[in-house]
């Protein structure tokens, strides 16, 4: 099991600190994330896209034009965009 932040105390031999037994696994900093991007309607789904950086205005716009505007008229909403 993972601790959540204490101290767990072990009794050991002196020559058996980082032997297996008197181990535990532990995770930091919550393993990582990935952010993405997809686009969904009642018609069905258009593109899944990874954000590979931050998100500012700009890469949002880039977003909009090369993932939502194609996957709407992907899904027969050509006529709105």
């Amino acid at each position: 099991m993972f601790q959540n932040g204490g101290r767990v105390l072990v009794r050991r031999r002196q020559d058996w600190r980082f032997h297996q037994d008197c181990l535990a696994p532990n995770v930091k900093f919550g393993g990582g994330g990935i952010m993405m991007r997809v686009v969904m309607s009642y018609r069905g789904t258009g593109t899944l896209r990874k954000v590979s950086r931050r998100l500012d205005a700009r890469g949002y716009i880039k977003i909009l034009e090369n993932s939502a505007v194609p996957s709407a008229h992907l899904l027969g909403y050509g006529d709105l965009f």
